[in-house]
């Protein structure tokens, strides 16, 4: 056995022994139990044993008092000056000779976890304080600390690891367990009319439940089980697929006609058994269709309906087409295997059928491995993933915000991932204007009357920030999908509740509001939650009909960049409009496609680097503008440079290659004073990226944005 894999399989062994040594158990819960869940899916599959409730402290605007009182869709939750100070109280009031107050922000009496913190941005310093303690675990900026707890941590005790990466940080949130025993205090010292948007999720057990402190002793006894967890995070899948060794493997290949349904694997009898992974690639004349009208239904112990039922690109967090990513329960790779490593426990059977609603054949295969399993009535639960799209939808702000529903079940059981798929048809080319995702996600748990999470944008709750459209792959969160530009056209999002996952003993309503920048017909809104709950688990759904499928899938055939919001007043020039001046180097063609403005784009095929081109383009009106050029990102992009006017003193260069997909940008050149009339642009042919095989050159058009 390699060292590598030997330290795998260890670090599997103590990531387990928190649930299954009882003497482990018997000692409290531990930062060594907290540090295993973040690596062993097998932990969901059965309630939670100490029962805990997790909940989320959050800037959310308080004048959302009741689900849709007055203020339910207010949206002053951390930009500053807010009508009502975002915190749970106010310790001292800022004044006018010191604008900087001291707020609280948690206060937690009884045993716990800190499991989730995130920020896009907080001034300020932040103090942690556990068990009433007069000495704070954590004083210093409040940024650091959300962002990047372990690493704030480390400085405090002095031990920082030797690491090249932090997967405990995951975009802007942090994923650190900071367990206590008594209580959790955050307080903050800031300014409320400067950022301060929060997001501080715990997990709250009963008084009586023994839970072991942080302090730097037990920080100490862990560095080397913190370290492996680092390895773990760091290549999740590999490491997971390392630890399956002991499975049984059945195959499976099935060519399915349309309209038609084939059962693709089975498994029955007196014992019970688990799926712990499955592994499948569609092959199809369309594969971005195929994976989005070939459904996947999953049922186990005889259910009447399908404890699963999703398009099969959705239910891998896909969609639309293979969208490469790697975490913990789920990857995706290039070659278009799609993996699920969410266990999938039964008593008595399980069996998967596809159906195709597509118009052509499709041929789907792979593997699903599975084991014995010991199913305990009352705890084992059942793995559920429900899907859910609306076509059409006038998205926008103010009246035409509302909450769309992710997961409404009566049972008990537990939330572990959300990810949601959509169609964007906004043509403002810029995130200040074609932004969907306002709207804040809203769980409520049991007989809550008030939402347990609350939150402060749909991004926030992804784990970034500022409506980026940047393509990003965590062990829990992801944005694997971003046509643009900004966020216009697909946009697919993901998050697992590995760590904080939500339980709920009677019910649980997952909604996410909905709120668009802009009034935005024809918006495409799908959505799969991930849930382990009680064979008995009741949900609001329906089958997936053949139209659910057949839309939502393409880009609008023609759309044009608007000059609002972001872009007021500018000025565009479509490549297509553009005059040729040289011959250039290379090859030059335009190319139909629906991402592109005015469905063409300009392509530029070098020979070599240094390779050139040079177009002209007309200014309708004189001024002072920031030139942007808005282009083809893709694996087969390159570098350039940029002159304009036959001007050296004006160079900038643009990088082009994108790993994985191939998406539309905005790449800001320069701010420039032009005159109305005709101007030249030279490129220049950098070569390709050291990381990418090509050197083409994509443009679609340019913006002119006035200054």
């Amino acid at each position: 056995m390699s060292g590598r894999r030997y330290q795998w399989v260890i670090l599997g062994v103590i990531c387990l022994m928190g649930y299954w040594v009882p003497g482990v158990r018997a000692q409290g819960l531990r930062l060594s139990d907290f540090l295993g869940e973040m690596v062993a899916l097998e932990q969901l599959r059965t309630l939670p044993d100490p029962w805990y409730e997790t909940v989320q402290f959050a800037s959310y605007d308080r004048r959302s008092e009741g689900a849709y009182q007055p203020g339910w869709y207010a949206n002053s939750d951390g930009f500053g000056n807010e009508p009502i100070p975002n915190v749970l109280e106010v310790l001292d009031a800022p004044t006018q000779e010191n604008p900087q107050g001291r707020f609280l922000l948690v206060d937690e009496t009884g045993p716990g976890v800190m499991v989730r913190t995130w920020t896009a941005r907080m001034n300020g310093s932040l103090k942690v304080i556990l068990d009433g303690a007069e000495e704070p675990l954590y004083e210093g900026p409040a940024q650091s600390f959300l962002q990047e707890t372990y690493k704030a941590l480390s400085s405090v005790f002095a031990a920082d690891l030797p690491i090249e990466i932090d997967p405990f940080r995951q975009r802007d949130a942090c994923y650190f367990p900071v367990p206590y025993s008594k209580g959790l205090r955050v307080e903050w010292t800031g300014r409320l009319d400067q950022l301060h948007f929060y997001h501080i999720e715990v997990r709250r057990y009963a008084e009586g439940v023994a839970v072991q402190s942080l302090d730097g002793n037990v920080w100490t006894e862990n560095l080397e089980l913190i370290e492996r967890t680092v390895a773990a995070l760091a290549n999740p899948g590999a490491y997971l697929d390392g630890l399956l060794a002991d499975t049984e493997q059945g195959q499976v290949s099935a060519e399915i006609e349309p309209a038609a349904e084939v059962e693709l694997f089975k498994l029955e009898g007196d014992e019970a058994r688990e799926v712990v992974r499955l592994a499948l690639r569609v092959r199809a004349a369309d594969p971005v269709k195929a994976l989005r009208q070939a459904i996947v239904r999953i049922y186990f112990d005889g259910s009447s309906q399908p404890q699963v039922e999703s398009p099969l690109g959705d239910f891998f967090g896909s969609a639309p087409g293979v969208n490469p990513y790697d975490s913990v329960p789920f990857t995706v790779h290039a070659d278009g295997l799609m993996v699920s490593r969410f266990p999938m426990p039964f008593a008595r059977s399980m069996r998967m059928v596809v159906v195709n609603h597509g118009s052509r054949r499709v041929l789907v295969e792979g593997s699903v491995s599975h084991r014995t399993y010991t199913w305990q009535a009352g705890r084992s639960q059942h793995f559920y993933a429900a899907w859910a799209v609306d076509h059409g939808l006038l998205a926008g702000p103010g009246a035409l915000s509302y909450d769309v529903p992710y997961f409404v079940g009566r049972g008990t059981g537990v939330l572990v991932g959300v990810a949601t798929m959509l169609l964007n048809p906004c043509s403002i080319p810029t995130s200040y204007g074609n932004w969907w995702g306002e709207g804040d996600e809203k769980i409520w748990v049991d007989e809550g009357r008030f939402p347990v999470f609350f939150g402060t944008g749909s991004e926030d709750y992804y784990n970034y920030s500022w409506s980026s459209p940047d393509l990003f792959a965590h062990p829990y969160c992801g944005q694997t999908h971003n046509t643009g530009p900004g966020n216009r056209g697909f946009v697919a999002n993901h998050r697992w509740h590995i760590l904080d996952p939500i339980p709920f003993e009677q019910r649980l309503d997952f909604f996410m509001e909905l709120m668009h920048h802009v009034p935005t017909p024809d918006l495409s809104y799908a959505r799969i939650s991930y849930v382990y709950a009680q064979p008995d688990l009741r949900d609001v759904r329906r089958p997936i009909t053949p139209m659910d499928v057949r839309t939502g899938i393409e880009l609008p055939e023609y759309w044009l960049p608007e000059a609002r919001m972001g872009a007021n007043g500018a000025l565009f020039v479509q490549a297509e409009d553009c005059a040729l001046l040289t011959p250039g180097e290379g090859e030059i063609f335009l190319e139909h496609g629906r991402m592109w403005a005015g469905s063409q784009l300009g392509v530029w095929l070098p020979t070599a680097a240094g390779d050139a081109v040079e177009i002209a383009f007309e200014v309708e009106r004189g001024g002072r503008y920031r030139l942007h050029l808005v282009s083809e990102k893709g694996p087969n992009s390159g570098a350039a440079r940029v002159y304009l006017d036959g001007a050296e003193e004006f160079d900038n260069r643009v990088d082009l290659f994108q790993s994985g997909q191939t998406v539309l940008r905005s790449e800001s050149v320069a701010v420039v004073d032009l005159e109305a009339g005709r101007h030249r642009m030279r490129l220049v042919s950098e070569g390709s990226h050291p990381m990418g095989g090509g050197m083409r050159i994509g443009m679609d058009y340019l913006w002119l944005q006035p200054q």
